[in-house]
């Protein structure tokens, strides 16, 4: 984590006073207890990896976390307000994966903002 942090500020991403919060945050997302199984190590992680759907179209979860027996964890960092849009995209991304023969067995939403909410879906 502080690698990706110190990168962030040297790309301009963030700024040093900017640090101490993004740390907390993402600290905070990882130990959340809800979402244990995005972030339990033997798994194999895709961040922002592109899917092409067979209509052409390109696809970009935030987080799968792909299990040993072929199923898949779906996760999206979202910031604002809740949006049923949001509810609909990871559908898609859940309906691509699953066509590509992965079975996708949980997926949630992670709205920053003041404080870290996690919606199931």
């Amino acid at each position: 984590m502080i690698s990706a942090i110190t990168k962030s500020i040297e790309n301009g991403l963030i700024t040093i006073s900017q640090k101490e919060q993004v740390s907390n945050t993402i600290d905070e997302i990882v130990n959340h207890i809800e979402l244990s199984g995005y972030f339990a190590e033997g798994n194999e992680i895709l961040n922002e990896q592109a899917i092409i759907q067979k209509e052409g179209k390109t696809i970009k979860p935030d987080r799968m976390v792909l299990t040993k027996n072929k199923e898949v964890l779906l996760l999206d960092y979202k910031t604002g307000s809740h949006n049923v849009k949001y509810q609909l995209q990871l559908e898609n991304y859940q309906n691509a994966i699953e066509l590509m023969g992965y079975k996708v067995v949980k997926k949630a939403l992670i709205y920053i903002g003041e404080t870290i909410d996690v919606v199931d879906l």
